[in-house]
């Protein structure tokens, strides 16, 4: 009977359980979400909506993906870049809806699929299904998840919520393969999955899946187990080459390759903030919340306690604590060396690694989960009630101390002390059979739910889409209606992305963590601003303040000309000779730069940029495609970004394309009149596209060449086996 309610009730109960975030999320499904009512930036609206928009926009006006962006730093490659969406199938789900309504609904759906996984797996590793179901609840509903989703880091947590299904591809397929008999999906799979959705988190998903496969290795030689995940990691690159081999070149050619030991290591985690297991943190750092639940917590203490001695236990165990370890970044010994290894190199931010050791944090308490509800003969009892009443009064005298030098009362210690309070209790509850197990199960998961739900909800602030698609709206109106194609300069960020994609218009600031480096150097000397190691914003603000931190230096009105900049955008005003003031809205001051060249010229050849020339008409524009009409002879400049893949057609026939100034596209042309194409196909996603197609078949062929080998042999075992009989 029990075993009879069990199953009904997990499969009934999961559903509700696991769709825990879209409880969360549903309310605010058409706003985006900040960080806090005070911040003043989130991915959401800076980054993911205008890619999207242009996205959309791209392919309802020309009927093509775009794979150039234009809109903010001159025009970069948006196939390049892997925030664009461009390679993730299901992050194209969001565009069916409206934005950011889209978007909202589409990460709810990869928190509960995370979830899901995260089920799956622990079920695999032998736990029951409650226990297994607790620690798919506690990774859907990751406290940290929930501040990363407030400032905006929506293809981060599609890729984290992929991390659970790899590992348990993995264990499937290396069960599966001792036979053939059915087909599972390769961890391969989705491990170029997750480099398509987010290339930050492939690193630390490819560590954990490195190390899982060594740890979990079953009766297979350690060869057999490296020739498979050799075999692997290349399936990986099949699936992900058609970011891979763009990313790659576009890396060689960005800032983001000469990132300092600093840059690597920013936002490390400080050891203060350790005190975070305890406490949540609702609008602090995002990248230093490691809170993951009161509840969660004692049960992975009691878990390890426990006398049942499993490999996965220990394997999380680890993880959780060597992730912490690592979050730490800069305050390692070390870390100086770790920084230089190819492909840590390339990485920010070592406290993402914080959501590993949530990962490993929920299992821990999967496991507990199951030491309570089926305890093991030799489970220590006397020592659970030891250690747990410490951790609860560590937890009261910690948090008292806090209040004192504080000399308040934080909300966030409140939460923490009860809830690992009434955790404790309850634990002590199930260890002593007051209530039967599912009583006490059903205490445990409101215990979880209350915790979990209350921080999430607690770790972002909704903003509605008027609010943040309006900030700027009067001043981007003003700038849209002015003829002509122009782009727009701001020290100050004066113009959002998001209301400049909203209006049509074209920045040469922006925020992006992959820009050109040859763009980056022009733009500190057309700017003014000085630019120290590596950057996610042009122009640099010193102190995170833009509307104050640029005020003493002034821009070169030239430069900026040559980057068909007609008006600066500014909240403060800028002193400088023949710099008229074109309008002032809500404070925001316009200025008409005197110094504005058009998109395209004819110059004569070896003059200086922007010097003497005459003008040229754009008579098609696309991302992809520029075509216009000019009369030679002399040097056709374009005021665009100089790229690898960008080619030119005159007259019908190919013509070498010149980067002049180390920035712009350039062309020679002959006396006449000159049809003139400027046109797009990066060699490095055609390469991708074919490794793709050709690996990917190659790979079908070896599966059906395998499986058919193995019905061969089973044939023969079948038939020798019916040979002996007679």
């Amino acid at each position: 009977m029990d075993r009879f309610i069990s199953r009904r009730l997990v499969n009934r109960f999961s559903l509700l359980v696991l769709a825990l975030p879209f409880v969360i999320l549903l309310p605010s499904m058409s706003d985006f979400p900040y960080r806090s009512a005070e911040a003043q930036f989130s991915d959401y609206a800076i980054t993911h909506y205008p890619n999207a928009v242009f996205l959309i926009s791209t392919l309802q006006e020309h009927n093509q993906i775009p794979m150039w962006f234009p809109s903010i730093l001159s025009g970069y490659p948006f196939f390049a870049n892997p925030l664009s969406g461009l390679y993730y199938p299901p992050g194209w789900l969001a565009l069916f809806f409206p934005l950011p309504f889209g978007f909202n609904l589409v990460l709810a759906l990869h928190l509960v699929w995370g979830g899901l996984g995260m089920f799956h797996l622990l079920k695999t590793e032998g736990l029951s299904k409650w226990a297994a179901l607790f620690g798919g609840l506690g990774f859907a509903m990751l406290p940290k998840s929930f501040a990363h989703y407030g400032a905006g880091h929506l293809t981060l947590l599609y890729a984290i919520s992929w991390t659970p299904w790899l590992l348990y591809c993995q264990t499937c397929s290396v069960r599966s393969s001792l036979r053939m008999n059915k087909f599972v999906v390769p961890d391969g799979i989705i491990l170029g999955i997750i480099f398509l959705a987010d290339v930050r988190w492939s690193m630390y998903a490819g560590i954990l899946w490195l190390t899982y496969n060594i740890s979990h290795r079953q009766a297979s030689r350690m060869g057999n187990i490296l020739l498979r995940m050799v075999g692997q990691v290349i399936l990986a690159f099949l699936v992900a080459a058609p970011l891979a081999l763009p990313l790659i070149e576009y890396t060689q050619l960005s800032t983001r390759a000469s990132m300092e030991v600093e840059q690597i290591g920013a936002y490390s985690l400080p050891w203060a903030n350790l005190v975070g297991l305890l406490y949540p943190d609702f609008h602090g750092n995002h990248e230093w919340v490691v809170y993951g639940g009161g509840v969660g917590l004692v049960l992975a203490v009691f878990a390890m306690i426990a006398s049942t001695a499993r490999t996965g236990k220990k394997y999380w165990g680890l993880v959780f604590s060597l992730s912490l370890v690592f979050a730490l970044g800069v305050a390692l010994p070390g870390f100086v060396w770790l920084a230089k290894v190819p492909g840590f190199d390339l990485l920010r931010a070592p406290s993402r690694a914080i959501f590993l050791a949530g990962m490993g944090l929920v299992a821990l308490a999967g496991y507990g989960c199951e030491a309570i509800v089926f305890p093991p003969e030799n489970l220590f009892c006397k020592r659970a009630n030891l250690v747990l009443s410490a951790l609860l009064a560590l937890t009261l005298l910690l948090g008292f101390g806090l209040v004192i030098q504080a000399d308040h009362l934080a909300w966030n210690l409140v939460w923490g002390t009860a809830s690992i309070a009434t955790s404790v209790v309850w634990i002590l509850v199930g260890l002593k059979k007051l209530f039967s197990r599912h009583v006490w199960l059903f205490g445990l998961y409101c215990l979880a739910i209350l915790d979990l739900g209350g921080v999430a909800w607690q770790s972002f602030s909704p903003r509605s889409t008027e609010i943040v698609l309006g900030e700027k709206s009067e001043v981007a109106g003003y700038l849209a209606s002015q003829a002509g194609q122009f782009r727009i300069y701001s020290p100050s960020y004066s113009m959002p992305q998001q209301t400049a994609i909203s209006h049509g218009l074209e920045l040469t600031d922006g925020v992006d963590p992959m820009q050109l480096e040859s763009y980056s150097k022009y733009m500190d000397l057309a700017s003014g601003v000085p630019r120290e190691g590596y950057q996610v914003t042009v122009p640099t603000f010193s102190t995170g303040n833009p509307s104050q931190d640029n005020i003493a230096y002034l821009p070169d009105l030239s430069a900026l000309g040559n980057l068909n900049v007609a008006y600066l955008v500014a909240d403060f005003e800028i002193k400088m000779e023949g710099l008229a003031l074109a309008a002032v809205i809500d404070g925001t001051r316009i200025y008409r730069n005197p110094a504005f060249r058009p998109r395209a010229w004819v110059q004569a050849p070896g003059s200086p940029i922007g010097s003497d020339f005459i003008p040229v008409d754009i008579d098609d524009w696309s991302p992809n495609r520029i075509e216009f009409i000019a009369q030679g002879p002399g040097m056709l400049v374009l005021s665009e970004i100089a790229y690898p893949g960008w080619r030119a057609r005159i007259d019908g026939k190919n013509h070498p394309v010149i980067t002049l100034d180390k920035i712009f596209r350039g062309v020679m042309l002959e006396s006449g009149i000159h049809h003139v194409v400027f046109y797009y196909v990066p060699s490095s996603l055609i390469w991708g596209i074919i490794i793709l197609i050709l690996g990917l078949l190659t790979w079908l062929v070896l599966l059906f060449w395998i499986r058919r080998l193995y019905l061969r042999i089973d044939e023969s075992e079948e038939l020798r086996k019916n040979l002996f009989r007679k």
